[in-house]
């Protein structure tokens, strides 16, 4: 399945941003970058300069309590319309996250 990962931090500026403008209707926010689960474990392998070679993809299906799309983008058009622009991409969160680790 094809995420869309998204970092809290900027979930709350969002909010922050729409509580300023005031806007009406239904607003979607979510990253801008596609990822499968697969995929965002080889970037944080690469991201930590460790092998990834253990990491396969599946075929597996996961039982789940709710049917969910192949792909659940939310469309951020309403959002970007108004001026809003963080977007802040997985590789950069979890390079910050790392870092934190780091004395």
């Amino acid at each position: 399945h094809v995420r869309y990962p998204t970092w809290i931090d900027d979930v709350a500026d969002a909010v922050s941003f729409l509580i300023e403008k005031q806007p009406s209707g239904v607003m979607h926010y979510s990253g801008a970058e596609p990822s499968t689960r697969y995929e965002a474990a080889l970037e944080v392998a690469k991201l930590l300069n460790t092998s990834s070679a253990h990491i396969s993809p599946s075929e597996a299906s996961i039982a789940r309590g709710a049917v969910r799309p192949w792909n659940s983008a939310l469309s951020t058009e309403r959002i970007r319309n108004l001026g809003y622009t963080r977007f802040t991409p997985f590789g950069s969160v979890v390079q910050r996250i790392a870092d934190s680790f780091t004395p």
